[in-house]
């Protein structure tokens, strides 16, 4: 497995032409493709696709800063059916202090059991519509283990109790 790195430099310069800085990475099989772009306000976007079906993929990144390398990410997610296959979009968080970004390419989970935490990742990113679609569809069909549905549940039990929190 490779990683891909995402110079923040070419990706300034990028933004000032009217582009994103973006790179695309297959997975050791080549049946997954991750793609990281950042965004015109700084913030790294992880798409996962995959031309079949993939019942769960795990992706991780690092930040490189001045000063060295920073904490190491991954989360575990399905993929939603969409025109391009199979998908899954997050937005894993503002990168401008960073000088790169190394992303690991997607990987199907297999033998490995997903973690609480990766599954816990995938909620604390920001879950672009594929993502969310993917999640939703994961409980629909029962392709999660019993204690993944559970965790999955609480999640989304959590975040519409957070929206109903009246502004002040």
């Amino acid at each position: 497995m490779t990683d891909v790195r995402l110079e923040r430099h070419r990706a300034a310069y990028a933004a000032s032409e009217g582009r994103v800085g973006r790179r695309d990475v297959a997975s050791t099989d080549g049946r997954l493709t991750t793609t990281a772009r950042e965004t015109d306000e700084g913030t790294l976007v992880i798409t996962v696709v995959a031309e079949a079906f993939a019942s769960l993929v795990r992706v991780g990144w690092t930040l490189l800063f001045p000063d060295g390398v920073g904490p190491s990410h991954r989360l575990v997610t399905p993929l939603a059916a969409s025109r391009r296959g199979f998908v899954a979009a997050y937005d894993v968080g503002n990168v401008r202090k960073a000088l790169a970004v190394d992303v690991t390419p997607a990987e199907p989970v297999g033998l490995v059991p997903p973690r609480a935490w990766e599954v816990d990742a995938a909620f604390e990113a920001v879950q672009l519509g594929s993502a969310r679609r993917a999640w939703l569809g994961a409980l629909r069909t029962g392709s999660l283990t019993p204690r993944m549905e559970e965790q999955v549940r609480d999640r989304l039990k959590a975040e519409a109790g957070a929206r109903r929190v009246e502004p002040c």
